[in-house]
């Protein structure tokens, strides 16, 4: 916010200052030029260095590149000047924006991202409205060195505000994650269906010689290992391997005896 801000109050000041000092319209545009260049080309390299450096750091240094450029541009009024103070001004706007675009991300909840997101670009473009209509008032009524103070007052507070919020966010950044709950045991019977009542398994319901006991098949009569005929009704797989069990459990028995 405050980076749009300055970005706008030096940007629109800069050629009525220029003009007013009885600079040439060419000059004046060469300036605009360069500092338009400062804008955008960093853009190239400068996600980079928010991944490598993090979004603080990128936020200080173009607040150092904003204040380097007030300084150029309060030590005198030629040319040169307005040039190196107005590119340092797009470059250090650059590095503001990017990093605290990045940051705002990180600042919400899920469900909050809507609002968060529309009030940051209230406060930003509603700060660069602000600063863009005061800054031909300010220049006119105060001169070019209010202006330039007014810039300073701005990127402190920006200065401020990201150290304060570094001071908070430091120890919580240190917290353990919470640990997910722990999923209750699963009966090896049943599905992981967690709704409504439990349901018994596929594998379950083909393949009941796996579950149930002999003694409990025997004990529903769905098998006989004496040669007697067997409902048809039950589970010709169960009943076939306890049959050919009782089988070989006689074939056995008589080779013994």
């Amino acid at each position: 916010m405050m980076g749009q801000g300055v970005m706008n109050l030096l940007m629109t000041g800069t050629p009525l200052a220029m003009m007013a000092h009885h600079h040439t319209f060419a000059d004046t545009a060469f300036v605009i030029q360069w500092h338009v260049v400062g804008m955008f080309l960093p853009g190239f390299f400068s996600g980079t260095l928010v991944q490598r450096w993090g979004e603080r750091t990128v936020i200080a240094l173009g607040i150092a590149l904003n204040l380097l450029a007030v300084v150029a541009a309060a030590l005198d009024v030629g040319v040169p000047n307005f040039l190196l103070a107005m590119t340092l001004n797009g470059i250090g706007w650059n590095f503001m924006f990017v990093a605290g675009s990045t940051l705002v991300t990180k600042a919400y909840a899920p469900a909050e991202r809507s609002r968060t997101q529309a009030a940051n670009d209230f406060m930003v473009f509603g700060t660069a409205a602000l600063t863009s209509l005061s800054s031909g008032q300010l220049l006119h009524h105060k001169g070019w060195q209010v202006v330039l103070v007014t810039a300073v007052v701005m990127l402190l507070a920006a200065l401020v505000g990201s150290l304060w919020r570094a001071s908070h966010a430091g120890p919580r950044s240190r917290l353990r994650p919470r640990r997910r709950p722990r999923r209750p045991a699963r009966h090896p019977g049943l599905d992981r269906r967690t709704d409504g009542p439990p349901r018994r398994s596929r594998q379950r319901a083909e393949r009941p010689y796996r579950y149930r006991g002999r003694a409990e098949c025997l004990s529903q009569g769905s098998v006989m290992t004496d040669g007697r005929q067997f409902p048809a009704s039950t589970d010709t797989t169960a009943s076939k391997m306890l049959r050919t069990g009782g089988r070989e459990y006689h074939s056995l028995r008589k080779a013994g005896s």
